[in-house]
C-alpha cells in the first residue's frame, strides 16, 4: 500500500495546552506594549504503510490565519484646543487585506506553514526509511504583541498629543495540517482563537484603565477537518499570497505618517469614528 494518513480518530490529535490572555499594557522606552501570554497547541499525526514504503515528502505541521484585526488609537493634547489625532491601521488603505496567512518572520509565505525553524517544532518532515504506523508530533506557540508610540506631534496645532486609548483584536484560525508529496494539504483538525485589548490613558503617567468589553480572549471548541470559511478560505493554503500577516501589519504602520490616509488630526479634542478609515 502507498503511505496514508490513518483515517481512525484515535490516530490524529490536536490539543490547547495553554490559553491565550491579554497582558496589561507597559510602557518601554517611549511606546505603550501590548503583550499577550501565549496560546500553545500540540499534536500528532500517525501514517500507515508497508515494510519498504517510502515516507519521504510527507509533512505535518501548523497553517495559521488571521481573519479580523483591530487596530486603531487615539491621541489628545494636554488641553482642548492642543488637538487631537485618530490613527486607523486596521482598515484600507493603511491595511492591504483583511485576511492573511499567518508565518514567523524568516519563514517564506510560500512554505505555507507557520513555520520552518526546525528549533521550533513547528513542521516535522517523515524519513524516507520508516516504520509503520508512524506518529509525527509537532507543537505550535503564538504570542499576540503591538506597540503605539507615546506621543505625536499634532501638525495642525504644533503641540504633543499624548495617548488617549487604544484597540487591538487579532482573530485567528490555526490548522494541523498534513502535505503530501505531491503539495496537496490535508486539514485533519483546527481551532479559532482570539485576543483583545481595549484601554484609555489619563495623564500624567498614561495610566491604563481596561474597559471589560473590548478585552479578553476566547478559544473555541476544537473541531475535524478543515474549515470551508469564506472569511479567509482563499489565503489558507495558497501560493498567490505574496505577503505574509507580518508584512501586512508592518506596512499598515504607515498610518503614522503625517499627511496619511488613515491618520486624522483635529485641532480640539474630537470623538473620531473609530470604524472609519
Amino acid at each position: 500500500m502507498a503511505v496514508t494518513v490513518s483515517p481512525h480518530p484515535s490516530d490524529y490529535q490536536l490539543l490547547v495546552t495553554a490559553r491565550p490572555a491579554p497582558g496589561v499594557p507597559s510602557i518601554e522606552g517611549n511606546g505603550m506594549f501590548f503583550t499577550a501570554a501565549p496560546v500553545r497547541l500540540s499534536g500528532f499525526v500517525t501514517l500507515l504503510g508497508n515494510l519498504g514504503d517510502s515516507a519521504q515528502g510527507w509533512k505535518v505541521g501548523f497553517i495559521q490565519v488571521q481573519w479580523v484585526e483591530t487596530n486603531w488609537c487615539s491621541y489628545r493634547g494636554t488641553a482642548s484646543n492642543d488637538g487631537s489625532i485618530f490613527i486607523q491601521r486596521g482598515k484600507s488603505p493603511a491595511r492591504s487585506q483583511r485576511a492573511c496567512r499567518d508565518c514567523v518572520d524568516g519563514t517564506p509565505i510560500a512554505s505555507v506553514f507557520y513555520s520552518t525553524d526546525p528549533t521550533d517544532g513547528e513542521l516535522v518532515s517523515a524519513n524516507g526509511n520508516s516504520a509503520y504506523p508512524l506518529m509525527l508530533r509537532v507543537k505550535h506557540q503564538d504570542q499576540p504583541r503591538d506597540r503605539c508610540p507615546l506621543s505625536i506631534q499634532n501638525s495642525l496645532t504644533g503641540k504633543t498629543n499624548f495617548l488617549h486609548e487604544a484597540q487591538f483584536e487579532f482573530l485567528f484560525c490555526t490548522l494541523l495540517s498534513v502535505q503530501d508529496p505531491t503539495g496537496s494539504f490535508r486539514h485533519l483538525a483546527g481551532v479559532y482563537w482570539n485576543v483583545r485589548w481595549q484601554y484609555t490613558f489619563a495623564q500624567p503617567g498614561y495610566r491604563p484603565t481596561l474597559k471589560p468589553a473590548g478585552t479578553g480572549a476566547n478559544v473555541s471548541a476544537l473541531f475535524t477537518g478543515g474549515p470551508n470559511d469564506p472569511r479567509f478560505a482563499s489565503v489558507m493554503t495558497s501560493l498567490a499570497q505574496t505577503r505574509t500577516c507580518n508584512d501586512v501589519f508592518r506596512a499598515a504602520t504607515s498610518a503614522f505618517n503625517p499627511g496619511a490616509p488613515n491618520r486624522h488630526e483635529s485641532r480640539v479634542w474630537t470623538d473620531f469614528n473609530v470604524t472609519a478609515p
